[in-house]
């Protein structure tokens, strides 16, 4: 305990006293005092580090002198990942935004009749469509039994047909032909007058 005293210099001078009539007599004593005192002069020779702060600040007026002599530190690069990801970003834009064009061109050039009005007085038979049906098998069928979507879907998912003209298949034998195909329609019903 005494020998790190001993040398900062915080002994007492009564104690100190004894410690240095030891050391004169004990040669391990005496060695490590010599180190102790080593290391201590060494550690008075290193110079401390900067704070943290000290650094950041170094930093900070080292970036902002280069940026004003127009130089490119590295931190003010930008990975090359970051340069991908905005290119990527990008043409997504692009993509989408020609998508959207697309559909709104193709959606324009459509005739629209909300499906969800009050149903028209000509509709005879009602549907609700297989889970795996497709719209070009669906729209095929209807053309070649001269039948048109006219209401729906409804809250229970179903849709009502009529004849495109004046009626020349009997109901029963449309409501057979439409029972025919349980791939497009998974319910079907004749709507009562």
């Amino acid at each position: 305990d005494d020998p790190p005293l001993l040398v900062s210099g915080r002994l007492e001078a009564a104690r100190r006293q004894q410690v240095e009539a030891h050391i004169a007599e004990c040669a391990r004593c005496r060695a490590e005092i010599e180190l102790l005192e080593a290391v201590r002069q060494a550690v008075r020779e290193e110079p401390y580090p900067p704070a943290p702060l000290d650094l950041g600040w170094q930093r900070l007026r080292r970036g902002l002198h280069d940026r004003s002599q127009g130089q490119r530190t590295p931190s003010a690069r930008h990975p090359g990942w970051l340069r991908m990801a905005l290119a990527a970003s990008l043409a997504m834009l692009v993509l989408q935004s020609a998508f959207i064009a697309w559909e709104h061109h193709r959606l324009g050039s459509m005739e629209l009749v909300p499906l969800s009005a009050e149903a028209p007085a000509r509709a005879r038979w009602q549907v609700r469509l297989a889970p795996q049906a497709r719209a070009s098998d669906l729209t095929r069928f209807l053309r070649d039994a001269g039948l048109e979507l006219v209401a729906g879907p409804s809250s229970l998912g179903l849709y009502r047909l009529a004849p495109r003209s004046p009626a020349t298949t009997p109901d029963d034998a449309m409501l057979a032909r439409l029972r025919a195909h349980p791939e497009l329609f998974a319910h079907v019903a004749r709507i009562a007058d």
